[in-house]
């Protein structure tokens, strides 16, 4: 008789003078659950009809997303379960000489934002400055440009010498009084320091992609290079952790950029900087995919399926919450609220040429 989820047989048996007994023997039939992520095969999983669950593979990372498996139910049969992914939420701050003008929020997904107004500025016109929306939280600041209409009015006093001249209000007066070269030349200065300023802005990032630094980033403070000897006496020993869990919006109250940076090891090992593939990751899928004390780098990434294996750079991404503690993790570039996440629980950030 036929049975669910199994392959039945009669049990061997010989003809004898006397009745007797043959039973049916069930074997189980070995189905598989297939995982699959964006159209590529994760895993093949092999259960029965006796098998009350499976270990699922963990879901590869999708920079600007958290992923999940959809939920399934073992069955007599061979199925698919597909990854899910949910676009994580950036937020675009917009702040005008200082003071915060408005928090939009993005996905990777968004090709644009609703700016805010740039606020008015007497004497000045002013102008948001060029961005891009990518995987992780920006700043927007407001830049400033001075008006013409903006330069207050010139008088000289009338002397023996030179002719009377009241209060200038048109370009030949200006011109007959030489101060319109001088109103050219402050213009010109401040165009020329305007674009110093932004060739100094572009090399802020050493990234060779067109991604925009991450607000977090100190500026331009560079990271502290320690020697070899410290590198050696640090690397590998963890902090005690100074809190249970953490999330990206508690950092900054908690430790200090200085803090953070003088505690990176750098590790030199007297190689050529590496130029191929990069990839990043974000210390939400670093939560969910390693435990207390593991080292998390481009190898063991590979190993758990979470980057392509011919990575050869690695940036690690502030997101979401932390709440493993003593990883030691080896990255090519952080973003500083990534370095004080893994730092306040008691982990050691190696960045590596």
């Amino acid at each position: 008789p036929a049975k669910v989820g199994y392959t039945g047989a009669w049990e061997n048996y010989t003809l004898k003078a006397e009745s007797f007994t043959v039973n049916a023997v069930y074997t189980p039939i070995t189905y598989y659950a297939t995982f699959m992520a964006d159209g590529v095969e994760v895993a093949k999983v092999p259960f029965t009809v006796e098998s009350t669950s499976i270990t699922a593979p963990a879901v590869p990372a999708k920079v600007g997303y958290t992923g999940a498996w959809e939920n399934y139910t073992l069955k007599a049969e061979n199925f698919t379960v597909n990854a899910v992914y949910t676009p994580v939420v950036y937020t675009a701050t917009f702040v005008a000489d200082g003071v915060e003008v408005a928090k939009i929020p993005f996905t990777v997904e968004d090709k644009s934002i609703a700016e805010p107004a740039v606020p008015a500025k007497s004497g000045y016109t002013g102008a948001w400055e060029a961005y891009t929306l990518g995987a992780e939280d920006i700043t927007i600041n407001a830049i400033y440009t001075p008006t013409s209409s903006g330069e207050p009015s010139h008088t000289t006093t009338p002397s023996s010498t030179t002719p009377a001249v009241t209060t200038i209000g048109g370009i030949d007066d200006l011109a007959e009084t030489g101060c319109l070269w001088w109103i050219l030349i402050v213009i010109a200065i401040i165009i020329i320091i305007l674009v110093i300023f932004f060739i100094i802005r572009s090399k802020k990032d050493d990234d060779d992609d067109n991604t925009p630094p991450p607000a977090e980033e100190p500026a331009p403070k560079a990271e502290p290079e320690p020697d070899n000897s410290a590198i050696a006496e640090t690397e590998g020993v963890a902090a005690e952790p100074v809190v249970e869990s953490v999330t990206v919006d508690e950092v900054d109250d908690l430790m200090t950029d200085d803090d953070a940076l003088a505690a990176v090891v750098v590790a030199d090992d007297g190689g050529e900087t590496s130029t191929g593939p990069k990839e990043i990751i974000n210390i939400s899928d670093i939560n969910d995919n390693f435990s207390d004390g593991e080292t998390v780098n481009i190898d063991t990434l590979k190993e758990k399926n979470m980057i392509p294996k011919n990575t050869e750079r690695l940036k690690v991404l502030a997101s979401g919450s932390l709440n493993k503690h003593n990883l030691k993790v080896e990255a090519n570039s952080f973003s500083v609220q990534a370095i004080k996440m893994i730092q306040l629980m008691g982990g050691t950030v190696v960045k590596k040429k």
